[in-house]
Protein backbone atom coordinates (compact mmCIF):
# COMPACT_ATOMS: atom_id res chain seq x y z
CA UNK A 1 0.00 0.00 0.00
CA UNK A 2 1.44 3.78 -0.85
CA UNK A 3 0.05 6.94 0.41
CA UNK A 4 0.58 9.80 -0.97
CA UNK A 5 -0.91 13.64 -0.48
CA UNK A 6 -0.50 16.40 -3.30
CA UNK A 7 -0.69 19.86 -1.83
CA UNK A 8 -0.87 21.25 -5.51
CA UNK A 9 -4.34 20.00 -5.36
CA UNK A 10 -4.98 19.06 -1.68
CA UNK A 11 -5.78 15.18 -2.62
CA UNK A 12 -4.85 12.42 -0.63
CA UNK A 13 -4.10 9.09 -2.90
CA UNK A 14 -3.93 5.62 -1.25
CA UNK A 15 -2.89 2.90 -3.56
CA UNK A 16 -3.70 -0.61 -2.67
CA UNK A 17 -1.96 -2.11 -5.09
CA UNK A 18 1.51 -0.47 -5.70
CA UNK A 19 2.11 -1.32 -9.26
CA UNK A 20 -1.21 0.58 -10.83
CA UNK A 21 -0.16 1.00 -14.59
CA UNK A 22 -1.76 4.29 -16.14
CA UNK A 23 -5.01 3.75 -17.75
CA UNK A 24 -5.47 0.21 -15.41
CA UNK A 25 -8.39 2.55 -13.60
CA UNK A 26 -11.80 1.21 -15.48
CA UNK A 27 -14.33 2.81 -13.12
CA UNK A 28 -14.60 4.94 -10.38
CA UNK A 29 -17.80 6.01 -7.94
CA UNK A 30 -17.84 9.26 -6.17
CA UNK A 31 -18.99 9.75 -2.65
CA UNK A 32 -20.43 12.82 -0.84
CA UNK A 33 -17.25 14.60 1.37
CA UNK A 34 -14.37 14.07 -1.37
CA UNK A 35 -14.03 10.02 -1.53
CA UNK A 36 -13.36 8.59 -4.90
CA UNK A 37 -13.02 4.77 -4.65
CA UNK A 38 -11.28 4.12 -7.83
CA UNK A 39 -11.37 -0.03 -9.43
CA UNK A 40 -8.91 -1.62 -11.85
CA UNK A 41 -10.36 -3.79 -14.62
CA UNK A 42 -10.81 -7.17 -12.45
CA UNK A 43 -13.66 -4.54 -10.98
CA UNK A 44 -11.53 -4.79 -7.33
CA UNK A 45 -10.70 -1.17 -5.47
CA UNK A 46 -7.24 -0.30 -6.26
CA UNK A 47 -6.90 3.47 -5.41
CA UNK A 48 -9.03 5.56 -2.77
CA UNK A 49 -8.47 9.48 -3.38
CA UNK A 50 -9.48 11.54 -0.45
CA UNK A 51 -10.32 15.09 -1.94
CA UNK A 52 -10.04 18.15 0.07
CA UNK A 53 -8.30 16.58 2.39
CA UNK A 54 -7.03 19.78 4.56
CA UNK A 55 -10.68 19.87 6.12
CA UNK A 56 -9.92 16.27 7.67
CA UNK A 57 -6.56 16.88 8.54
CA UNK A 58 -5.44 20.43 9.67
CA UNK A 59 -1.77 19.88 9.37
CA UNK A 60 -1.16 18.46 6.01
CA UNK A 61 2.38 19.63 6.11
CA UNK A 62 2.54 15.93 8.44
CA UNK A 63 1.47 13.87 5.97
CA UNK A 64 4.31 12.17 3.45
CA UNK A 65 4.79 9.25 1.54
CA UNK A 66 4.30 6.08 2.62
CA UNK A 67 4.82 2.80 1.54
CA UNK A 68 3.99 -0.08 3.10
Amino acid sequence: MIYDYDDEVDILTIRLRDNIRDGEIADSEEFPGGLVAEYGEDGNLVQIELRNVSRLIPNTASIQRQVT
